[in-house]
């Protein structure tokens, strides 16, 4: 059964991204690190209030430190070199180390980078640097490459170094507290619905007011979103919280609700077990760059009552599932990633084979598993094991081939994507219109033949993969229990919202 209903919709334009503007003022000031952190932490000189905060979000920032070392600490005659310098960010995002060597323990040979096989764990980089204000910042991963000229030139040299991301880690005192929190930060404006406003009064005496904060309870803990002008921030604060996962989970539920790819370039953590800071490098390229949601923020039924605690429950879902089966979580958030970033290829065959793809790919490690207990017929398997062990008496026939046999007999009744989705479609949790698309496009994706590309024959590509990504979401929100709106994805510029009823097959 289908229940249609009124909603805010947009519409969906193939390999071209939208960018949302918003006009969204909030009042005062919301809680800093200092205001949220009750571990009586010490004040570090590192500690980052909104101005530095300011300083990273503009790509501003610019630390001197005094003293850098810079080695391979797991391997015993690994490379060591000191110096000073400092760690800055550019125009893109990225965090970069200007590093004068003044000492090191080997010539670096530019026939040979540092280190030699990134893929090593044992080889890697790391870097330990101390401000001019004492703080102490650490990142590893760095690579290390020297030109002919720099080999030949006796120290103090001159190295420009990638950072992924940099780490401050904070003095405290240990508190009997268990309360863990968490702070996160990037440069996207999130489409959740808001259950909070604010106010802002300028110095000229003018007010504005503006719904701009969601407040989420689940479980004891609290989470806080708030959308600034140009950025978000996000807290969560509660009790036994496992830091890294829920912010995993909150970047997930943040951007596969609005479209976009979240790049925190601020993280902080805080428990009993200490406070640490988090700078990130971020693209900046893809920033304010979306395609197209599952769900929409703004939905209401037809007596105009808000229904915005279905999208509230998909974070407590997907907080549940990720607990219960983080492989499902796992599977899903990868194969959306690939999903977002094969949009932005200018060729158009991309997320046509990447959505196709990605159907597949949640079929196999979430749906088919599942699939096969509920349809398994034993007497069917009692006959392929008979089968298989008339096979094996067979004289005459190589050892191989007789197991090559056995093998192909195991595999028979097996259930493989096409078979999985027929059988969600008899259970009415995807629609036959997207099984037939899917087939279609995983085909012609998979098998591209140079055919003239006239005008039929884009807009046909461009509606099947519309449907695909319809049934991309459907499965992935099947995963996660959602009962809410929807947009159904039935044709090019479908801006339709639909309530399907929700059909509870993996738990």
């Amino acid at each position: 059964m289908l229940l249609h209903i009124k909603a805010q919709t947009w519409k969906f334009q193939p390999i071209i991204f939208h960018v949302y503007p918003f006009n969204i003022t909030i009042d005062g000031k919301f809680p800093s690190i200092t205001t949220v952190c009750d571990l009586n932490t010490k004040v570090n000189p590192m500690i980052f209030r909104e101005e530095d905060r300011k300083t990273v979000r503009e790509c501003l920032l610019e630390w001197h430190c005094h003293e850098i070392v810079i080695s391979q600490p797991k391997l015993n005659d690994g490379y060591e070199l000191k110096g000073y310098g400092t760690i800055k960010s550019n125009d893109s995002g990225g965090l970069y180390l200007d590093f004068i060597c003044l000492e090191s323990n080997k010539r670096i040979d530019f026939k040979s980078p540092v280190p030699e096989d990134s893929l090593d764990k044992n080889q890697c980089v790391e870097m330990r640097a101390t401000t001019i204000n004492g703080a102490v910042i650490s990142s590893s991963g760095l690579r290390i490459e020297a030109s002919f000229q720099q080999m030949l030139k006796e120290d103090p040299k001159l190295y420009r170094l990638g950072l992924s991301k940099i780490e401050i880690f904070e003095d405290y005192d240990p508190v009997t507290s268990h309360n863990a929190y968490l702070h996160l930060e990037f440069n996207e404006k999130v489409r959740i619905p808001f259950n909070k406003s604010n106010t802002t009064e300028s110095s000229l005496g003018t007010k504005s007011l503006a719904w701009n904060q969601a407040v989420i309870e689940h479980e004891g803990f609290e989470i806080n979103l708030i959308n600034h002008d140009n950025f978000t921030e996000v807290y969560a604060k509660g009790e036994g919280l496992n830091l890294p996962d829920l912010r995993d989970v909150l970047i997930f539920y943040l951007g596969f609700s609005s479209g976009l790819f979240i790049q925190p370039y601020f993280e902080y953590y805080g428990d009993s077990s200490g406070c640490k800071t988090i700078i990130n490098s971020i693209d900046i390229k893809k920033v304010r760059k979306s395609i197209p949601s599952p769900i929409s923020d703004l939905v209401y039924d037809e007596n105009n009552k808000s229904l915005s605690h279905f999208h509230y429950e998909l974070l407590k879902n997907i907080l549940e599932v990720s607990k219960k089966n983080p492989n499902y979580f796992e599977s899903i958030y990868s194969q959306w990633t690939r999903v977002w970033h094969s949009f932005l290829s200018p060729e158009f065959s991309v997320p046509m084979l990447t959505i196709s793809m990605a159907v597949e790919g949640i079929l196999n490690d979430i749906f088919i598993p599942v699939i096969d207990s509920l349809a398994r017929d034993e007497s069917f398997e009692k006959e392929k094991e008979r089968i298989k062990s008339i096979v094996s008496s067979i004289d005459g026939v190589s050892s191989e081939h007789l197991e090559t046999i056995q093998i192909f007999v195991g595999k028979w009744g097996n259930t493989h994507a096409k078979k999985a989705l027929h059988y969600l479609s008899e259970r009415n949790i995807i629609e036959a219109l997207q099984l037939k698309c899917w087939e279609k496009l995983r085909n012609s994706s998979a098998h591209p033949k140079l055919l003239k590309q006239d005008e039929a024959r884009v807009r046909k590509n461009y509606e099947r993969t519309v449907v695909c990504l319809g049934l991309f979401y459907r499965l992935a929100l099947n995963v996660f229990s959602y009962k809410g709106a929807q947009y159904s994805y039935k044709k090019l510029k479908d801006g339709k919202l639909v309530i399907y009823e929700y059909v509870n097959l993996l738990h």
